[in-house]
């Protein structure tokens, strides 16, 4: 399946994820996330389960991030926050790869200047690198975030990630 074929909204993605996945980056919040970050996914924990804000505050991070994880209906913007953290703080290497290889201007993987639409031939040859070298589930999931970033990764639509998956030496089994 293309990557233009699938649902690349934050929440939807989200939502797509095994709950072991969604633990993982949750867990990303509680270390790596910002005050604020935290304040609203403690919010939506006390709202969750009719309790008070500091009650929340006072739950082992573990215990925070296995039930965010279990919310399969994030807040959008929320999902999305969790997700920039989740690869900021895991996958820079990937993601430093990626935009080195297609000649992006970035800062620490942050991309300071828009960018022109990459061609399909570029792109293929770069991701089938990341494939060579990344689990292929981050990385489609990598690429599908930028998808749904706007106009300047339309590109990635057409891509068809799966049929690399037997030439990658890191897939999931």
């Amino acid at each position: 399946m293309k990557l233009g074929e699938q649902s690349n909204e934050p929440v939807k993605l989200w939502r797509e994820l095994s709950i072991a996945t969604r633990r993982e980056i949750s867990l990303t919040l509680w270390d790596e996330g910002n005050p604020g970050l935290i304040d609203w996914a403690v919010e939506v924990l006390s709202k969750k389960f009719n309790c008070r804000e500091q009650t929340v505050r006072h739950w082992p991070k573990e215990k925070c991030a296995a039930h965010l994880a279990d919310i399969g209906n994030l807040n959008g913007l929320l999902a999305q926050d969790i997700l920039r953290i989740y690869f900021f703080a895991h996958h820079k290497p990937m993601m430093a790869g990626f935009l080195d290889s297609l000649g992006i201007e970035h800062e620490s993987c942050s991309i300071s200047k828009d960018h022109d639409a990459l061609p399909e031939d570029s792109l293929k040859r770069t991701i089938s690198r990341l494939l060579r070298d990344f689990p292929r589930d981050r990385v489609e999931l990598y690429l599908r975030i930028l998808l749904g970033q706007g106009p300047n990764w339309s590109g990635l639509a057409d891509i068809d990630v799966p049929r690399w998956q037997l030439r990658s030496k890191n897939t999931e089994s």
